[in-house]
Parts: structure tokens; C-alpha cells; sequence
């Protein structure tokens, strides 16, 4: 596997498949009459008649060309992502593997075409391919897949639930993944197929010597395929240089025509405040502190400058909401070289988590005069939602197994020496093999702040604990420094 600094080779992409839906017959509304009466009446005219019934999807639709010869590099999870289409390894030493897609509402399609192995170091170029003849199409809003192992094989035609695509290796050395032979209606019926042999089936695909071309319908779906070895991103930075202008497809942005670094996963994000509060009934509460009955909770061996290594929970099997507050800051110093600003936290048990922002002097016992809803990041785990300081909608989580471990990222205004306040948010989560699949962002001035306090509180038993290092890989040789420290912390209950 080649890293970061070698040189890719070229790759064509032939076709990108954009599912379509097709109106059959459906009606013109200008030609819907509606009853008139032709005397003074006080009857209500009939309503028009209803359109008709969109057509199923039309698989054999229209196509996006994406012509073009392309270089490849390896890239990581914390530098860069999939975007639309991507190479992905499979290794001979995965006894299994998953490709994750998220947010539902952006992932209409998703297709994994089986192409040669091969290692991009400048000589071998990416052969003419379609995604014809090897592949798993996977539709998620209509729970339909269909797998065509290979060339002389027909393709096969079911239906799939799950919110990733499991595969599992077979002792003859293949792959292989369970589908439905029927479209279950909700969960007991969905168990009622898993339980009959007769309504479902293992597929198996054989991909040896293969590596996945991943494509998906939109730029806000992220594609991931955690596991040995990193992606390859066919549209990044790299490849929007300008001698690749003339084939960079018109629709993306391009270095070359504005000078902006194309940005796959980031929606749009700031121009309002949440004014919503699901969890208002905690300005009742009362905040006690330090001391639970016999219990006492105290601060952890944090240093006072480099906060390295992960910390123990802050409570164990609290029977009451509990609080952690950590006081956040960024040392003095010059800064001439690159670095990042993150916060992760481990969590365990919890079926909510808010993180409350504030000045450092604010403390939990100001929680009811003070808590506003703009200034909070709430997560409900086990509802699979969240909702942003910059919003009142409330956006998805994946399943909660992905749930263990959360990341907030600051992003600065693109000067790398610049250590002031920013406000650009990085929300990443479904945490798999230490790698972040989903990444989201909102805007949040007193979550961005130089120096600040953070409230975490929890749900009942919820265990979370913060963790700070400086683990940021941009390759193999090259670690970037967290400078985001904790000063002190203070614990409280809320009953």
C-alpha cells in the first residue's frame, strides 16, 4: 500500500449510476377539470382528481458521465474524505468487513463494483471499467439490493434492512451477505423472515485478488469502509489541479476556477440558534456538588499544561444525573506550524449526553439562570438523534453500538497561526477500529472559544469521560499537536 507522498496513477471512471423515478402516466394538471356550478350555489366545488401513482424505480435510467483520468493517493480518515467515488482494499486478513453510509436522507444509492487489485505507484493506471458485470447496488429508501457476482452470473434481486452492508468471509475464502426474499413490514416481521430459512439468503461474492469502487449518488452521503488499509479518494484536493481541469466534472468545485478546496460532507450550517429545549425539566433540578451521601468524586490527575492519555469515567453507575465541568484553554505560544483543536470523549451507557458551553467562570449551580438553548450540543443516544446549537432540527444518529465515542473538532479561518475564537464546528461520531465514519458540523461561537468551560451532563448511569491526546496523523511520519488542554474539573449531581 503506497502512503500519502507517492505518486497515484491514473484512473478512469466511466460511469456514476444516478437512480431515477419515473412518473408512468401520471397526470398533467392542466387538463384536470373541476366541477363548476352553473347557478348560485353554496356547494363546495369537487376537489381535483389526485395525480397518479409515481412509477417504480427505472434501474435502467439515465447516466452521469464522469470522464477522465484521475491520480490517486492514499488518504486518511483525519485528512480527508471519500467523497462520491472512492477505492477501497480488501485484505486478505479481514475475516470481515462493513461499508457504512450516512445520513439516510442524503444516500439514495450506493454501489460496490469489484475491480482489480492493483497498487498506484505511478505505473499502472486503473483499468476501463463500468460497474456492469460485479457489483452490490444497495437503494436504502426502498430496501432493495441487487448483486451480480460476475460476468456469466444473472443478477439477483432482494431486499436489505440493515443500516450497513455486512459481509462475512466464508471458509472457501469468499464473501458472502445475508439478504431478505421479502420486504419485512416492521421489526416482528422482520424477525419472523430471519427465523425461516425459506426468506432469506446468503450471497456470495468472491473478491479475490479485488478492491471496491465505491460510488454514491450525492457528496453528502459518506461512504465508509473501515478496516486494514486506507481509501483512496478519486475527487480531492489533489486531483482538482488544473492540468485535470479540462475532465474535472463541471458540477464540483474546483481549485483550479476559485481557489476553494472542495468540501464533500459539510451541509449548510449557521444562520439561526436552537431556541428548542427537550430536556427543560433540568432547570427544576437541584445541583448538589462534590458529595453523594458517603460518596465523594474527585478531580482526575490532570496536569496543568499537556493533557495526554485517556481518563477513567468521572462517575461510576450514578443513579442520578451527574455532571463533569471541564475548564478548556490553549497555552501561550507561538505557533508556526500546523496543528489541531479536539476534544473526544469515551461514552458508556448513556441514553442522553448535553455539553453546555459557557465563560470559564459559570458554573452548574448558574445552570438555571444562565442555560440557554443556543449554547448547548444535545445528544440522544438511544432515541438516535441529535440537535446542534445552530438548529431546531433534529438530525440522525447511527446505531447506538457506534455511539462509544464522540470527537468536537475547532476549525480555524484557514490561518494556521491564528489561535483566537473560531466558530466552525466538527461534530464526528460512529466511532469503528478508532476511525470516525460521519462527520457533521455547526457553527457555535462559545463551543470555538479560546478559553472556555464545558458542562457535560448526563443521563442517569451514563458513564463519559474526556479524553485528550495528541494522536493526529497526517501520514505515517508526521503527528500534529493537540493544544486543546483541561485546566481543572468539578463534578456535581442533579437531583
Amino acid at each position: 500500500m503506497m502512503t500519502t507522498n507517492e505518486k497515484g496513477a491514473k484512473l478512469l471512471v466511466l460511469l456514476l449510476f444516478v437512480p431515477w423515478i419515473s412518473a408512468q402516466g401520471s397526470t398533467d394538471p392542466t387538463t384536470v377539470t373541476q366541477e363548476i356550478p352553473t347557478e348560485p350555489t353554496t356547494k363546495t366545488p369537487s376537489p381535483p382528481s389526485p395525480p397518479a401513482k409515481l412509477g417504480q424505480y427505472n434501474f435502467e435510467g439515465p447516466l452521469t458521465d464522469i470522464h477522465g483520468s484521475y491520480s490517486l493517493r492514499v488518504t486518511t480518515h483525519d485528512k480527508g474524505r471519500p467523497g462520491i467515488a472512492s477505492v477501497w482494499p480488501v485484505s486478505s486478513a479481514e475475516r470481515q468487513f462493513a461499508v457504512y453510509f450516512w445520513p439516510p436522507k442524503y444516500c439514495h444509492a450506493i454501489y460496490l463494483c469489484a475491480v482489480k487489485q492493483k497498487t498506484y505507484d505511478g505505473q499502472n493506471k486503473f483499468d476501463e471499467f463500468d460497474c456492469d458485470n460485479s457489483y452490490v447496488k444497495l437503494y436504502p429508501h426502498i430496501r432493495k439490493i441487487l448483486f451480480k457476482p460476475d460476468a456469466a452470473t444473472p443478477e439477483t434481486e432482494a431486499f436489505y434492512v440493515e443500516p450497513a452492508l455486512q459481509f462475512q468471509r466464508t471458509p472457501e475464502e469468499k464473501f458472502q451477505i445475508r439478504v431478505l426474499n421479502e420486504e419485512p413490514r416492521n421489526h416482528e416481521s422482520w424477525k419472523a423472515i430471519l427465523a425461516d430459512s425459506s426468506k432469506y439468503q446468503d450471497l456470495i461474492w468472491d473478491l479475490t485478488g479485488k478492491e471496491l469502487l465505491i460510488l454514491t449518488n450525492s457528496r453528502m452521503c459518506e461512504i465508509n469502509k473501515p478496516g486494514i488499509g486506507d481509501f483512496l479518494p478519486i475527487f480531492d484536493y489533489e486531483n482538482s489541479k488544473s492540468v485535470a481541469d479540462e475532465k474535472w466534472p463541471k458540477w464540483l468545485p474546483n481549485d483550479a476556477q476559485n481557489g476553494a478546496i472542495p468540501t464533500y460532507s459539510m451541509a449548510s450550517t449557521g444562520g439561526s440558534n436552537k431556541t428548542t429545549d427537550l430536556l427543560d425539566y433540568l432547570k427544576t433540578l437541584k445541583v448538589q456538588t462534590n458529595k453523594l451521601q458517603n460518596v465523594e468524586q474527585h478531580c482526575s490527575n490532570y496536569e496543568k499544561v499537556g493533557v495526554f492519555g485517556a481518563r477513567k469515567p468521572v462517575y461510576e453507575h450514578s443513579p442520578y444525573i451527574s455532571t463533569a465541568s471541564y475548564g478548556l484553554f490553549q497555552p501561550s505560544m507561538v505557533v508556526t506550524s500546523g496543528y489541531v483543536q479536539k476534544l473526544e470523549f469515551g461514552l458508556s451507557n448513556c441514553q442522553w449526553i448535553r455539553f453546555w458551553a459557557t465563560e470559564d467562570s459559570v458554573t452548574m449551580a448558574d445552570y438555571a439562570a444562565n442555560m440557554k438553548p443556543e449554547h448547548t450540543l444535545d445528544i440522544f443516544i438511544q432515541e438516535g438523534f441529535y440537535l446542534p446549537p445552530d438548529s431546531d432540527e433534529a438530525l440522525p444518529l447511527p446505531d447506538a453500538q457506534l455511539m462509544n465515542k464522540i470527537k468536537l473538532s475547532i476549525f480555524s479561518d484557514g490561518d494556521p497561526t491564528k489561535m483566537d475564537d473560531h466558530e466552525l464546528i466538527e461534530f464526528a461520531f460512529g466511532n469503528v477500529n478508532e476511525k470516525y465514519l460521519f462527520h457533521q458540523f455547526f457553527k457555535s461561537k462559545e463551543f470555538g472559544k479560546k478559553n472556555f468551560r464545558l458542562h457535560m451532563i448526563r443521563s442517569p448511569r451514563c458513564e463519559s469521560n474526556i479524553v485528550i491526546d495528541d494522536v493526529y496523523r497526517d501520514n505515517g511520519h508526521q503527528k500534529l499537536p493537540n493544544i486543546k488542554g483541561v485546566r481543572d474539573c468539578s463534578y456535581s449531581y442533579m437531583v
